[in-house]
C-alpha cells in the first residue's frame, strides 16, 4: 500500500510539473463572404428534382443534427428541393464515412 501511494504521489508530481497552462488562440475577426460568392437558389431553374445530401461527420452531436434541420427547412421552401442526411453514429467511425462518400 505504501508502494502505491509513492507511485501515485509521484505520477501526479510529473503531471503537474509537466502540465502547461492552455494558452488562448487570437483568431482574426471573420469577415463576411463577398456579395453573390455563396450559392443560392435564385436562378436556379430546373425541371426535376434536386436532391441535396447532408454528409455530417457524426451524429452523436447536437449541433450537427440541428444544422441538417436548417437545411431541410430551408429546402422545404424550394418546390423542387429535397435533402436526406447520411452519417456514421461516431466521428470515430473513417472507414464508415469514406464507404458513405464513394
Amino acid at each position: 500500500m505504501k508502494h502505491l501511494f509513492k507511485s501515485l504521489a509521484i505520477g501526479l508530481g510529473f503531471s503537474v510539473a509537466f502540465a502547461a497552462p492552455a494558452m488562448a488562440i487570437d483568431y482574426p475577426t471573420p469577415q463576411p463572404l463577398a456579395k453573390g460568392v455563396q450559392a443560392s437558389f435564385d436562378n436556379l431553374k430546373v425541371s426535376e428534382k434536386i436532391r441535396i445530401a447532408y454528409m455530417p461527420p457524426a451524429t452523436e452531436f447536437n449541433y450537427y443534427i440541428a444544422i441538417g434541420e436548417g437545411i431541410k427547412a430551408l429546402a422545404a421552401q424550394q418546390p423542387n428541393v429535397e435533402t436526406f442526411m447520411l452519417a456514421p453514429q461516431s466521428g470515430a467511425d473513417i472507414n464508415g464515412q469514406m464507404g458513405m462518400i464513394q
